[in-house]
């Protein structure tokens, strides 16, 4: 049989997606440290922000995401895969997009799924 080690790990998400990563980095490190072969962070790790006239202007498309090309880089520089249980997007049309995002330990982008 084989075994997958998961971490999971909880966030207080800021209000700006490079301040999100300088957030969930060190703790992705950590449960990598600890032998995590596939780590999970919540909802809404890139960016959080009350004010939906700051929060459209502050979202960007999936691949222009800091916090999210952030965690692709280091799910390849640490051998892991990485479940980002959601990041605030912007879709093609420039409605925003609440979107689960599996990568995998090669950086690539594996499944994505809009929540409803």
């Amino acid at each position: 049989m084989t075994t997958l080690k998961a971490a999971l790990v909880q966030l207080r998400t800021p209000a700006t997606q490079a301040a999100a990563l300088a957030q969930v980095e060190p703790l992705v490190r950590q449960a990598a440290r600890g032998g995590a072969q596939l780590i999970a962070t919540p909802e809404g790790t890139n960016i959080r922000q009350r004010d939906r006239k700051q929060l459209f202007e502050a979202v960007r498309p999936l691949e222009e995401d800091a916090c999210v090309q952030g965690l692709r880089r280091l799910a390849r520089e640490l051998g892991v895969w990485i479940l980002i249980g959601s990041a605030l997007v912007k879709r093609e049309d420039g409605q925003l997009a609440n979107r689960s995002t599996l990568v995998g330990s090669d950086r690539q982008i594996k499944a994505t799924y809009d929540k409803i």
